[in-house]
């Protein structure tokens, strides 16, 4: 087959893009695009944080759903995801293996706990705890303490974790502010009127004032005999030790201090709005932030600081080395790597990231620039379609479809197991989903809508369907297995009935636009694959462009039609990828010169692709000017 040399197929394309950049610079920023990392995939809901050195965990709220996140800090990867349901969650805490959280019921809260090498979580508390202000919930030494009111009043509670025995702790009513060490607990007690200090051992049934010095303490934290505490009177942070009358002044800063974190010698706090990091043997400061987030109360393991930074709704968890005195956003920097099946819309990305005993769904927020993960742990799902409304994607484990709702964060199973899915053979837009079940050759087009989750047939095919596509009005499939001819049928699922049939050579792959259809088939005149178009509003089908070579695997959104062409290089003939605007009637090529792509799609003219320029990564870029808010399918 003869080609046009490469040298002359540049040319045609940069004199296209010469003209469409003079016509409508906006258009020009296809090259605009943005490497997808699972930096956003850290995102922390305001509802607490721990971190032990090897793992840092939190709350993700996706939705309606809540999930426990296990961050490996070392690895910069998340290692699970816990607990995933509608229940709220706060508070994780963990200790060695064990993460110990408090979640919502309806009388207040119950702890409880997952034990990472067992894999296995299991309510901690009995019917009779009331835990209350579970910020102040305190898990060390396999340890966990909290404030209840079961008595009246607020009592501190504990259990140790490996035998579930229970404690109560003490028996005053007004006791709050719970630390532990080793066996012994302190808290923060008003039973005489004023803030005292108190201290009982596991097991024991006597509690007793631990300091009874001029300060007036609260908030203690305890670390072997030493007691740090803010004295509510200065608002410094002062020490001491157990039973002592006797306390020394650590910090000295104006204004009301926040005691965090304490191990004996190091200090964690804050003032106004900066966290500071205090040797208190050597009295050596360190600041370590000046905008943290008050509701993410910081914490410390060894010499490693965690903290969030960022507005409640967007917040950033950074990690801070006291030695380096440098700062780390957890996930930055996290490349993703076996990535595949990339979907788009308007404002997200879906993807599948392959795992060693699992492969997960993905999903980009691009306004947010977040990263969650949507399909259960340890489940192989392929074939993710996203609209900005749902993801759609194959559940290998349960053999299903599954839709995610992106609003409230659920999932629903819209087939079942006994329902043959013809996997990767389905389409989205908006809540209208399109997907063929059936055999080898015998199929069955159907039309799902997501929001109401109601399904009904769209059209019975004995030659097998190739490729189906859906936009806001009409359903377009390739009818027919036949080596040689298939028909195109699109049918208008608003209004009922059939728009057009037609029979083609050779057809592969199909997309609807706004107003149009556009498909690869063989051409009888040029002896090449090309791509055809079909008008809506004409009710015509014409060819897009003559060129020498295959035109093949379109894919469409809104306006643009995507494809791949054959051009000649040094002699070896190579794929190059080609975009036609539709409403300005020009072409240009979609990605720059270091551009190494595969596994493309577009959707609500978002492109989207793996990319092995460098490194393997995922890339997005908008296509020029988006003003609906369509978003076609993938």
């Amino acid at each position: 087959m003869r080609k046009k040399s490469f040298q002359r197929w540049i040319a045609v394309f940069a004199m296209a893009t010469t003209l469409v950049s003079s016509v409508n610079p906006a258009f020009a920023s296809n090259y605009d695009e943005e490497k997808i990392s699972v930096n956003g995939d850290t995102a922390a809901a305001p509802y607490g944080m721990d971190f032990d050195g090897d793992y840092a965990v939190w709350v993700e709220e996706s939705g309606k759903n809540y999930s426990i996140v296990v961050y490996d800090v070392d690895d910069e990867s998340i290692k699970k995801k816990i607990s995933s349901n509608s229940s709220k969650k706060v508070a994780p805490r963990i200790d060695r293996n064990t993460i110990v959280w408090a979640q919502q019921k309806k009388n207040g809260y119950e702890l409880y706990a997952y034990d990472l090498k067992k894999d296995k979580e299991r309510v901690l508390t009995n019917e009779d705890a009331r835990v209350t202000d579970p910020e102040e919930i305190v898990f060390k030494d396999n340890v966990v303490v909290w404030k209840d009111k079961r008595d009246g009043g607020t009592n501190i509670y504990a259990i140790e974790v490996g035998s579930d025995k229970e404690y109560r702790i003490s028996t005053g009513g007004k006791a709050s502010h719970p630390s532990v060490y080793d066996d012994q607990v302190v808290w923060q007690d008003e039973r005489n009127g004023r803030s005292e200090l108190y201290q009982n051992q596991l097991g024991s049934s006597k509690e007793n004032l631990t300091y009874w010095g001029k300060s007036k303490p609260t908030n203690p934290v305890i670390s072997d005999d030493d007691i740090a505490f803010l004295n509510k009177s200065t608002g410094n942070i002062e020490k001491t030790q157990v039973e002592s009358s006797k306390s020394k002044v650590l910090t000295h800063e104006k204004g009301t201090e926040e005691l965090f974190d304490f191990n004996g010698r190091y200090l964690l706090y804050g003032s106004g709005s900066t966290l500071y990091y205090l040797d208190t043997n050597k009295d050596d400061l360190i600041k370590v932030n000046n905008d943290f987030n008050h509701k993410m109360p910081p914490v410390m393991s060894g010499r490693y600081v965690l903290y969030a930074s960022g507005k409640t709704n967007n917040l950033t968890l950074k990690l801070f080395d006291t030695k380096k005195e440098k700062s780390k956003t957890l996930g930055k920097g996290e490349n993703l790597k076996n990535v595949s099946s990339p979907a788009a819309s308007k404002n997200y990305v879906a993807f599948v990231k392959e795992g060693k005993k699992e492969s997960r769904v993905m999903l980009y927020d691009a306004k947010n620039r977040k990263t969650i993960t949507i399909s259960p742990e340890k489940h192989e799902a392929e074939h993710p379609v996203v609209s900005d409304s749902y993801v759609v994607y194959y559940d290998n484990d349960d053999k299903v479809l599954v839709a995610y709702d992106i609003e409230t964060g659920e999932s629903t199973k819209i087939t079942t197991k006994k329902t043959d899915v013809v996997e990767g053979l389905y389409a989205i837009y908006k809540d209208h989903f399109v997907w063929v079940s059936g055999g080898k050759r015998s199929n069955t087009v159907n039309l799902t809508n997501l929001k109401k989750n109601k399904t009904s047939e769209l059209h019975d095919s004995k030659g097998g369907i190739r490729s189906v596509a859906i936009n806001n009005q009409a359903v377009a499939l390739i009818d027919g297995d036949d080596d040689k001819y298939q028909d195109i049928v699109i049918y208008d699922y608003e209004d009922g009935g059939r728009i057009m049939k037609e029979e083609v050579e050779n057809a592969k792959g199909i997309g609807l636009g706004d107003r149009f259809a556009a498909w690869s088939a063989y051409n009888s005149d040029t002896k090449d694959k090309d791509i055809f178009v079909y008008s809506f509003k004409m009710n015509r089908t014409d060819l897009l462009y003559e060129e020498e070579g295959d035109q093949e695997n379109p894919i469409v959104s809104n306006n643009i039609i995507f494809y791949e062409t054959e051009v000649e290089k040094g002699g070896d003939e190579v794929d190059k990828y080609v975009m036609y605007d539709m409403d300005r009637q020009r072409f240009r090529s979609p990605f720059d010169s270091e551009a190494d792509p595969s596994e493309i799609a577009i959707g609500g003219n978002r492109l989207v692709w793996v990319d092995d320029r460098d490194d393997e990564g995922l890339y997005t870029s908008v296509l020029g000017s988006d003003d609906d808010d369509d978003d076609d399918e993938d």
